[in-house]
C-alpha cells in the first residue's frame, strides 16, 4: 500500500475529510499525563536534551520549505502560543531546564550576559551607598531555582535585587511576560526577599537608596 501510494497527491476532498476526522481525535487524560511525564523526564536529562536537540537541528537542516509552508508553520505556532495552557506548559518546561546549573551556565555564556548601562548605574549606586553589601550576579553566576537575580546580598541576608527593563517588561507589549508579583513570589517561595527596581527609576538615586535601605531594614 505504501509503495502504491508513494508519489500520489491526495485530492482536496480527501484532505478535507482527513482533516475533519483527525480534528476530533483527543487523548484521554491518563494518556496526556503519561506523555507529559515522559517529556518532562526526557528534558530533565542533559544527555537526552543533547540528543533531541541534535536530531531536531539535523531534521530542519535536511528539509527545505516553501514560503507558503513557512507562513503556515508560523501561523500555527502563533495560534499555539495564544492558548494559555500551551504557554503555561512551555514556561514550566523552560523553567525546569534553567534549574539545571549546567544548562543555565551554558546559556548564560552563549548569550554573553553582562551588565548593561542601566545595570552598571544601579551597581554604581549600590557600591557608593552600600559598599560590600551587594554583588552583581546577572551574568549567570548565581541562580535560585531557575532564576538569575541581577544582584544578591553577600552579607548573609537572603535578599536579591532585580532590575526590570522598561521595554522587555512592558505588559502591553508582552502581556504574558514575567510580572513583579510573580518574580517576588518565586523568590519568596525559595526564602528570598526581592526588590524590583524599574529601569526608568534607577537614575533617581535618592529613591533607589531609600528603597534598598527599606529592604535591608526588613531583616533587622
Amino acid at each position: 500500500m505504501s509503495e502504491a501510494l508513494r508519489g500520489r497527491t491526495p485530492s482536496e476532498e480527501t484532505k478535507r475529510v482527513l482533516s475533519e476526522r483527525c480534528s476530533g481525535w483527543h487523548h484521554c487524560e491518563e494518556a496526556r499525563q503519561k506523555m507529559s511525564a515522559s517529556i518532562t523526564l526526557a528534558m530533565s536529562d542533559p544527555e537526552r536534551r543533547r540528543r533531541i536537540s541534535k536530531s531536531v537541528r539535523a531534521y530542519w537542516a535536511s528539509h527545505e520549505y516553501s514560503s507558503e509552508a513557512k507562513r503556515k508553520i508560523s501561523e500555527a505556532s502563533r495560534r499555539s502560543w495564544q492558548r494559555p495552557e500551551y504557554a503555561k506548559r512551555i514556561s514550566e518546561a523552560n523553567l525546569l531546564l534553567w534549574k539545571d546549573p549546567e544548562y543555565a551556565g551554558k546559556m548564560a555564556k552563549a548569550c554573553n550576559r553582562r551588565p548593561n548601562e542601566s545595570e552598571r548605574q544601579l551597581r554604581s549606586v549600590l557600591g557608593r551607598h552600600f559598599p560590600g553589601e551587594w554583588k552583581y550576579t546577572g551574568d549567570g553566576t548565581f541562580w535560585i531555582e531557575g532564576r538569575n537575580p541581577d544582584f544578591v546580598n553577600v552579607n548573609g541576608r537572603k535578599q536579591v535585587i532585580e532590575m526590570f527593563g522598561t521595554y522587555w517588561h512592558d505588559p502591553d507589549l508582552f502581556p504574558r511576560g514575567l510580572t513583579e508579583e510573580a518574580l517576588t513570589a518565586h523568590y519568596g517561595h525559595c526564602g528570598f526577599d526581592c526588590l524590583v527596581i524599574w529601569e526608568c527609576d534607577i537614575w533617581d538615586e535618592e529613591n533607589v537608596v531609600a528603597r534598598v535601605q527599606a529592604l535591608l531594614r526588613e531583616e533587622l
